[in-house]
């Protein structure tokens, strides 16, 4: 090899370190690659355990909701069955009280629980009247004050008409009034 020849690969070299990136800067590059990648893994991983907490959630909300229509089926349901035992119970109740009341009257006795019932009922029938004395005692108020103010009202249009009556009796005919009109 020539002088020049090594002259001209020093200069070469040279001319290429200076345009190429040295060794350190290289690994630089290379680590903030990495560091990158790895933050876009973690990105994506944080990404995905999002989407899987919310379609945990999802879940859930659904399961929450299948469990209060349950719920609310239940309580329907225990509803319905209260009602029927109360039903049932009553109906019984009723049973009984007829066939202690037949028993009665065909023994000519009166029991305790049909001389009961018979006051309960005497009872709301007086209140019954009383609310209606009362109820007619009101309207026979309201009807007299009626007439007061309907006797006032006409007493009232009696006195216009003769009013009325009285003024055109003064007018005759040829009168001064009755001719300008």
């Amino acid at each position: 090899m020539s002088g020049r020849d090594g002259k001209k690969r020093e200069r070469g070299g040279e001319a290429a370190d200076q345009s190429s990136p040295s060794v350190d800067e290289r690994e630089r590059i290379a680590d903030e690659r990495e560091r990158m990648s790895d933050e876009r893994e973690r990105i994506a991983d944080e990404r995905d355990r999002i989407a899987d907490e919310r379609e945990r959630v999802a879940d859930e909300r659904e399961l929450i909701a299948d469990e209060r229509e349950r719920a609310a089926d239940l309580r329907e349901r225990a509803a319905d069955e209260r009602d029927r035992a109360a039903d049932q119970r009553d109906r019984a109740a009723d049973e009984r009280e007829d066939t202690l009341d037949q028993r009665g009257r065909d023994a000519g006795l009166v029991t305790v629980d049909v001389f009961t019932r018979t006051e309960e009922r005497i009872s709301r029938t007086d209140a019954a009247l009383r609310r209606a004395r009362d109820a007619l005692q009101l309207s026979r108020e309201q009807l007299k004050r009626r007439r007061a103010t309907t006797a006032r009202e006409n007493a009232n249009i009696q006195r216009e008409v003769r009013s009325t009556e009285a003024s055109e009796l003064q007018r005759r005919p040829g009168d001064p009034d009755e001719a300008e009109s």
